[in-house]
């Protein structure tokens, strides 16, 4: 128990009091003692809280210190501070700050540094990081002065970390070094508090392009008319996302700080708050001058923009001589005679695939376009060689190499118009690819073949053309039932072409099996086991396209040309 008469201690926040005195009764003993932040006696009844001139009445139980205002003692504070600017640590050594009159002072590798309240530019207030349940992280209080000497005071131990003994220290110290400062030093201070900086700009920015991507997903599966379960709970759980980053971000938002409830209306921010913090930041330091600046570099910028977007754009290949012209120039660069696996025409570029010799690696690739800046003028984009895709086995095997020739491309312009008239898909439909491939040799080489696909918002439609742009004849439409059958002893493949050379049937007969062909005009078959066939007509049997294993390439599936044995045409 404390002795009554003077008694000097110091208080939760580590700072020394005066003596004070509780007032005593002839013949009785007056008794003090110490509570956190004040002193209570018994005798009176009340709370004392000392003060540089004497002992002060506080009214309540649980009153906090009167905060002096400009007063000539020294308040000291045992908080961990640290310059801006010197060397990296892991640890704090440096402690000790206080306030004296219109001056603050701090520690610094051991010496004592003092400078004018008058000297202040900005006070930030590092708040916690605030999370749904707790805060994470120590508060720091940012001062920055006139003459460039920026102090950091924080508020939690050496490591950084927490510490609740400290943090009262801290709240004190905020709370007093406002307080001192005058209408005239507040008027020139910036006053600002947060979790600011480009990593919560960037933070802002990535949970804004989420939302829109959850706003996106919602939107297409809405016009899909089905929303499958795994759609919606990556919406919800998108959604879930983007809500508990904004709030996030709004709570730890950058903002400016009332200098009268320092501790308070720092706490937690908003967004628009940020916005308008900045916003007014941003006038404050506006000239004349820096606005024609500025107003020069957005226009640089967005002209840059339009040039770099605008030049991404390519004419259609499909356009009077350009494929033509893109194929010369792919071999202008080779700069030999390229064997290539296949010639792919889409509207934006001319591709060249060229096999590797070895079939060790992936195909080499050509790709040619024409770039346009929105039409005012033109030039050749050419890259290559460079890697293509993988091709998987059955692709690599279904298409062999030809040597690549000048007139390849030379009746593309008319066989694109050719291929949409021959689908009759109506308005909008337009050539989207062509591709010349050769099939894989059989008895004898095959001449390459254009595949082109014409499309429309309904369907897509594949015509062929040969090896100068001429679309085989069209198919007629089959009528009536199968009159010629093909029937397997043992197993044969074979294959069934139309006329305008696409395949109406691929596929092994096994033993056994039978295949109705269709009452087509102009049909090709073709085997690899002629002898394994025998093939009626109208259930009548016709004389043998061939004996034993074999093959055959071209048998016309005419009826009068198989009863009379003339059907094989080689």
């Amino acid at each position: 128990m404390a002795k009554p008469g003077n008694l000097v201690s110091f208080d939760p926040l580590g700072r020394r009091f005066p003596p004070v005195r509780c007032p005593g009764r002839p013949g009785r003993k007056s008794i003090l003692i110490r509570q956190p932040k004040s002193y209570h006696c018994r005798k009176e009844g009340r709370w004392l809280s000392p003060k540089s001139s004497g002992s002060t009445v506080l009214a309540g139980s649980e009153q906090q210190l009167a905060t002096p205002s400009r007063s000539s003692a020294p308040e000291r504070y045992q908080l961990f501070v640290r310059e801006a600017g010197a060397a990296i640590v892991l640890r704090y050594t440096d402690a000790g700050v206080w306030l004296t009159g219109n001056h603050i002072g701090w520690t610094q590798g051991g010496r004592d540094k003092e400078l004018p309240l008058s000297d202040i530019a900005a006070i930030h207030l590092t708040t916690e990081v605030h999370s749904f349940t707790t805060n994470l992280g120590a508060s720091m209080c940012r001062i920055s002065f006139k003459r460039g000497v920026v102090l950091n005071v924080l508020s939690g131990n050496s490591l950084g970390n927490d510490d609740a003994g400290l943090t009262a220290r801290y709240r004190a110290f905020v709370t007093e070094l406002h307080a001192r400062l005058g209408t005239k030093e507040r008027a020139s201070i910036e006053f600002s508090a947060g979790r600011g900086g480009v990593l919560y700009g960037l933070s802002l920015l990535a949970t804004i392009l989420l939302g829109v991507c959850v706003a996106v997903i919602v939107v297409f599966a809405t016009a899909a008319g089905s929303v499958k379960p795994r759609t919606l709970i990556s919406v919800f759980m998108g959604f879930g996302l983007v809500v508990a980053l904004f709030r996030f971000l709004q709570v730890n938002a950058p903002h400016a700080y009332d200098p009268a409830r320092p501790l308070d209306s720092a706490a937690s921010g908003s967004i628009s708050g940020t916005i308008d913090h900045a916003l007014r930041q941003f006038r404050r330091g506006l000239t004349q001058g820096k606005a024609v600046a500025l107003g020069a570099t957005v226009l640089v910028i967005i002209a840059i923009g339009v040039v770099v977007v605008g030049s991404q754009a390519s004419l259609s290949m499909f356009g009077s001589g350009r494929a033509q012209h893109a194929l010369d120039l792919i071999r202008q660069r080779a700069g030999a005679r390229l064997v290539v696996r296949d010639i792919d025409v889409t509207p934006q570029a001319v591709t060249v695939a060229v096999p590797d010799p070895n079939r060790d690696a992936n195909d080499t690739q050509w790709v040619a376009s024409r770039g346009t800046l929105f039409g005012l003028t033109e030039w050749d984009r050419v890259s290559g060689p460079e890697r293509g895709p993988s091709l998987a086995v059955e692709d690599e095997d279904s298409m062999d190499p030809f040597p690549l020739e000048a007139g390849d491309s030379a009746g593309i312009d008319k066989m694109a118009k050719n291929a949409i008239a021959r689908a009759a898909l109506g308005d909008g439909s337009a050539v989207t690819e062509m591709i010349l491939t050769q099939a894989p040799q059989f008895i004898h080489p095959e001449a390459p073949r254009w595949t082109v696909r014409v499309t429309s918002p309904q369907r897509t439609v594949t015509v062929l053309a040969d090896r100068s742009g001429k679309l085989f004849p069209a198919t007629v439409a089959a009528t009536g039932p199968p009159r010629i059958v093909i029937h397997a002893d043992s197993g044969s493949w074979i294959r069934v072409r139309n006329v305008d050379q696409s395949d109406l049937y691929e596929g092994v007969l096994k033993a056994g099996e039978s295949y109705g062909v269709p009452n087509t005009p102009g049909l090709i078959l073709r085997t690899g086991n002629a002898g394994a066939l025998e093939i009626t007509v109208d259930g009548k049997p016709v004389p043998s396209i061939g004996d034993g294993l074999l093959a055959r390439r071209d048998v016309r599936l005419d009826t009068q040309a198989l009863l009379d044995g003339t059907a094989v045409l080689e």
